[in-house]
């Protein structure tokens, strides 16, 4: 403070402790903390769904898998092929769910029954926002099916064929 004072003629600084910064927070901001980490933990959750789904249809198409490493395709082939299909899957679903929120956003419009902050804001939906969460999601079930779709070309083309 001293130090700071000796080079500015007037007190026009100011200097919080660490400790004081959390308890000036706004309500804005713990609510939009606290929407950011609920965001989070979906986006984990989401992401054990897409992996358990890419392990069971990686599983379901382990005799396909083993007919293309029989027939000569690469291992980095197959396991792009997979992971595609998973992306397409991912952003068909987030396309569907975006267009459903389009479809239900004008029932959240002021007179049809909400309370609070919901009915009083103006809801949009922001396109830079809405392709971010396609990308999102679409990135999201390319990294959940990577690994099942490496552990199934790991597995030996003649195997696989006889276990399907």
């Amino acid at each position: 403070r001293k130090y700071l004072k000796l080079f500015h003629d007037r007190f026009d600084f100011l200097i919080n402790r660490v400790g004081e910064f959390g308890s000036e927070a706004s309500p804005a901001r713990r609510t939009l903390t606290s929407l950011t980490l609920i965001g989070v933990v979906s986006l984990v959750v989401a992401g054990m769904g897409v992996f358990s789904m890419a392990t069971v249809e990686v599983a379901q198409r382990q005799r396909a898998v083993g007919l293309q490493r029989a027939m000569g395709a690469s291992r980095a082939r197959v396991v792009a092929s997979l992971v595609s299909d998973a992306a397409v899957m991912g952003v068909a679903g987030a396309a569907a769910g975006l267009l459903l929120a389009l479809v239900a956003l004008p029932q959240l419009e002021p007179g049809t029954g909400l309370t609070g902050a919901v009915a009083r804001t103006n809801l949009q939906v922001d396109p830079a926002t809405a392709a971010a969460t396609v990308a999102v999601i679409a990135l999201l079930c390319v990294l959940a099916s990577i690994v099942p779709a490496v552990q199934a070309v790991r597995h030996p083309p003649v195997a696989a064929l006889r276990e399907a």
